[in-house]
């Protein structure tokens, strides 16, 4: 979940598989629309001649023909627009390099949901607290980051890091994110954090 350096975003095993996400409410009302369009065009026969009943066919026909054509590149559209669980994952470890608080919370749902060892948090105003104390815990004044490992399948992503700051060690740290509709609705996130005092007595 947290970077302090874009140059250290790329983890070891990282997948390169592009996963599509879950169809939007969006998608799927255009593609309904699209199959029943598909319907109509096969139940109007093309018929030539100068009769009334082939002009009203060739003109229902060329209505259904434009309608497709229209569906279908909004389709297209939102294909090319579509957030995978590895892009919304990048944006998130951007973000949180940035430290911009609004731009990590643009990533999750919501009603997301943060389960961590002291509990669970439901939707941003529970969850912002929550980013805001790591936040300045342990990534404002962070020297060294290590990403493990990274892994996404379908919608769900997987990270390990550790790392170091003034005040704090994090030898280890997990976090698992569940992706919807190009957001975050179900997060994990455990850690080790070792205040530096501690350590160092």
């Amino acid at each position: 979940m947290f970077v302090t350096s874009t140059g250290m975003m790329k983890a070891v095993g990282e997948s390169n598989e592009v996963i599509a996400m879950p169809m939007t409410p969006e998608e799927r009302n255009l593609r309904r629309k699209l199959a029943g369009l598909r319907i109509s065009q096969s139940g109007t026969a093309r018929r030539t001649g100068a009769s009334l009943e082939a002009k009203e066919n060739r003109l229902k026909r060329k209505r259904i023909d434009r309608e497709i054509k229209e569906v279908t590149s909004k389709i297209e559209r939102i294909m090319r627009h579509k957030p995978t669980t590895q892009t919304v994952l990048d944006h998130h470890l951007a973000a949180f390099d940035s430290g911009d608080m609004s731009n990590i919370l643009s990533d999750y749902a919501p009603n997301a949901v943060l389960i961590t060892r002291d509990g669970q948090f439901r939707g941003h105003r529970q969850i912002k607290p929550v980013l805001r104390r790591l936040l300045n815990d342990v990534f404002s004044t962070c020297t060294t980051f290590k990403m493990a490992q990274q892994v996404v399948e379908g919608d769900v992503a997987f990270i390990v890091w550790s790392a170091e700051s003034k005040k704090f060690l994090v030898p280890l740290a997990t976090d698992t994110y569940l992706v919807r509709d190009g957001k975050i609705v179900v997060q994990t996130f455990v850690a080790e954090i070792i205040p530096r005092a501690q350590k160092d007595g």
